[in-house]
Formats: structure tokens, C-alpha cells, sequence
């Protein structure tokens, strides 16, 4: 992984596909083995948020299509 910029707001990365590979993964991972009541608590984030970032990475990584 390698810091391209950061800003108040906005960090912007370059990722090996295999490293992306390994967010989409736990991410995954984290949204089918944690029950709603401890998902917020575990990760810190909305499962919606989640999903949301989940999808955009994949899309990002694999196309739409998939």
C-alpha cells in the first residue's frame, strides 16, 4: 500500500490487487459472522456504511457487471 495524498478528509491510497482483494474479503467476512447487536460495537460503523464501501471497492476492483 502506498499513501498517494492526505487531506483533512480524504485519504487516498494505492492498493495491490491482492490487498484489495483481502479488504473485500473481511469485509465480507465481518457483514455474515457479526449479529446486528454487535456489529456497530465491533467495527464501528453502520452495517449499511459497510456495504456500501463493500460494493464500491468490488465494483472498483471487478466492474459493475459482477
Amino acid at each position: 500500500m502506498k499513501v498517494l495524498s492526505r487531506h483533512a478528509d480524504i485519504l487516498t491510497l494505492e492498493l495491490p490487487v491482492k490487498e484489495t482483494r483481502i479488504i473485500i474479503a473481511s469485509l465480507r467476512e465481518a457483514d455474515q459472522e457479526l449479529e446486528d447487536w454487535e456489529f456497530q460495537t465491533r467495527t464501528g460503523c453502520e452495517r449499511s456504511a459497510m456495504r456500501e464501501l463493500h460494493n464500491a471497492i468490488h465494483n472498483a476492483l471487478y466492474g459493475a457487471e459482477e
